[in-house]
């Protein structure tokens, strides 16, 4: 495996970065840290959107992406998860240097939460608001990675912050 993992990494620091346009159809999958009213744990999933070129240097794009969490809390014999969680965002960023974007993120969050005491399980969805900011490098005219933070509010003022980092493929 680690072989594997150091040749696919050779492959990819030995292919030319090309100047990005950051233009058309891209997916990706993600992995961080996820933080919710004071837990922790790691969040996992994945996005796809699409990014238009506006002038030489400017993206704008859409995304959708889902998610889940490790966040488990237990308490007086009730436990709680941090569940699936539905994004749909708008980027608006710059070019950094030809293979790199710097861009804002803002839109749409929808997170659930389960709860369970072994006899009764409920579970209940969260809508709010997501912000944030992300790095985006191209290692060539496919493959990219991105490091985001994001910031999330919800109903009833429930937080969540996260730091995520992804690797995609763009069309």
């Amino acid at each position: 495996m680690k072989l594997l993992a150091t040749a696919l990494a050779a492959v990819v620091l030995a292919m030319p970065a090309a100047a990005q346009d950051f233009q058309g159809p891209w997916v990706e999958a993600r992995l961080g840290w996820d933080q919710v009213e004071g837990s922790s744990g790691l969040v996992y999933g994945g996005g796809a959107g699409y990014d238009f070129k506006l002038g030489k240097s400017l993206v704008l794009g859409v995304q959708g992406g889902i998610a889940g969490s490790t966040i488990r809390e237990c308490a007086l014999g009730v436990c709680a998860n941090a569940g699936r969680d539905f994004e749909v965002l708008a980027r608006f960023g710059g070019k950094v240097t030809d293979t790199s974007l710097l861009y804002a993120l803002a839109g749409y969050a929808n997170g659930r939460v389960a709860a369970n005491d072994g006899f009764t399980a409920i579970a209940f969805n969260l809508d709010g608001y997501r912000l944030g900011a992300g790095y985006e490098l191209a290692f060539n005219r496919h493959l990219f990675a991105k490091a985001e933070y994001r910031y999330t509010g919800y109903d009833f003022d429930v937080d969540r912050h996260q730091v995520t980092a992804s690797i995609g493929y763009r069309f």
